[in-house]
């Protein structure tokens, strides 16, 4: 009887070891197959994920009288996958003591041809004085790859610039979203309300 009975205990045993590896292989599996992703999130490599570049330069435009959108900076950014990017640009200048009158500085950045940011502007009161920045801020909808960034400046008050500096700042992101950007064609002399 004991050798019966020994001999059900190894088989139930058996059943049980046989039964508990079937169902801890898909387990396992999946287990396995976490480990070798988990590098990843939501199918992203961790240096897709986000990636920011700061360019400044500090090229002197003097006596910028320029009543159309002029480059003042060309960078490339590239984007590691399709996301977004968010773009924070500034020109620093003060109105040119070569005319007497008032200037007004817009700025603006296109991504790859296109208006990515609002028009931003400053007016160029004082005389000489470096104390005045135009920012601009936006954002585009990227594809995978080098963008072409190019910031630029008009100049459509009665008076000129003094350009001393220029930085723009880019954030990458696959998630999130992005607004059109108001038109940034508003005619000269025109309001931008």
């Amino acid at each position: 009887m004991r050798s019966n009975h020994r001999k059900a205990t190894i088989a139930v045993a058996a059943a049980v070891a046989a039964g508990s590896v079937a169902l801890a292989a898909p387990v396992t599996a999946k287990g396995l197959f976490d480990a070798k992703n988990a590098h990843k999130v939501d199918g992203y490599h961790a240096k897709q994920l986000s990636k920011v570049q700061y360019f400044a330069a500090q090229q002197t435009f003097d006596n910028f009288d320029t009543c159309s959108y002029t480059t003042l900076m060309t960078r490339k950014f590239g984007a590691p996958t399709k996301g977004k990017i968010i773009l924070a640009a500034q020109v620093n200048a003060a109105r040119d003591t070569n005319d007497p009158d008032e200037g007004k500085l817009t700025v603006r950045v296109l991504v790859d041809g296109q208006p990515a940011t609002a028009p931003g502007s400053t007016n160029l009161e004082n005389d000489g004085t470096l104390d005045f920045a135009a920012t601009t801020i936006g954002g585009a909808k990227v594809t995978k790859g080098k963008r072409t960034l190019e910031l630029q400046a008009q100049e459509c008050g009665a008076g000129m610039a003094f350009i001393t500096s220029q930085s723009l700042t880019v954030s990458f992101s696959p998630n999130g979203g992005v607004a059109t950007p108001p038109s940034s064609r508003v005619a000269p002399g025109a309001k931008n309300s």
